[in-house]
C-alpha cells in the first residue's frame, strides 16, 4: 500500500532530496545509498521512492517538494505515469483524473466512449462530466461517432479531454 505524501512537509522534502528534471536525488548518505544518487525505482507503473520503509510515489513527492502536500490526485498530463517533470503535474479531482484515462483494454470499438449497439445495429457515443452521463447519438459509421466524441470530449473535459 502506497502512502500519500501528507507525512511531509514541503521543508522536510526539500531537506531529503534535491530535484532535477523530473527526478529527486539524496541529499545525504545514509547507509550504502550515497549523496547525489537518484531516489527510488520503477516498479507497478509508477516511479516510486521508500522512506524510513514506507514507500511513496514519486510524482506526489515532487508536487510535495514544489507546492507543499496535496489531498487531490496528482495528474500526469501526458499520460506518462514516469515523466515526473513538475510542469507535467497537476492537481485535480477523481472526475478528471478519468477524464484523461486512456481507452480501457476491453473496450472493442477502439474509441473511448463508443459501444456497438446490437438492438439498433448502430455505434453508440455517451460521455460522462459533471457526475452525469450524456447520450451523444447513434451513428452508422464508427469514423463520424469518433470525430463527434473528440469535439465533445474537449468541449466538457477540457485540459482533461484525451485525444487518443
Amino acid at each position: 500500500m502506497y502512502k500519500t505524501d501528507s507525512h511531509f512537509t514541503k521543508a522536510q522534502l526539500q531537506s531529503l532530496f534535491t530535484y532535477a528534471d523530473g527526478n529527486l536525488y539524496w541529499k545525504e548518505r545514509k547507509g550504502r545509498r550515497l549523496a547525489g544518487t537518484l531516489a527510488g525505482t520503477a516498479s507497478h507503473h509508477y516511479h516510486q521512492i521508500c522512506i524510513n520503509y514506507v514507500l511513496y510515489r514519486t510524482h506526489r513527492l515532487i508536487w510535495a517538494y514544489h507546492y507543499g502536500p496535496s489531498e487531490h490526485i496528482i495528474d500526469h498530463a501526458n499520460n506518462n505515469s514516469f515523466d515526473n517533470r513538475v510542469e507535467n503535474l497537476r492537481e485535480c479531482f477523481h472526475s478528471q483524473n478519468s477524464q484523461n484515462s486512456r481507452t480501457s483494454k476491453l473496450n472493442t470499438s477502439g474509441v473511448k466512449g463508443v459501444v456497438w449497439c446490437k438492438q439498433k445495429q448502430k455505434w453508440r457515443a455517451r460521455i460522462h462530466a459533471d457526475g452525469k452521463e450524456f447520450h451523444v447519438g447513434f451513428f452508422d459509421n464508427i469514423k463520424k461517432a469518433e470525430e463527434i466524441m473528440l469535439q465533445k470530449r474537449a468541449r466538457l473535459h477540457g485540459v482533461f479531454a484525451r485525444v487518443d
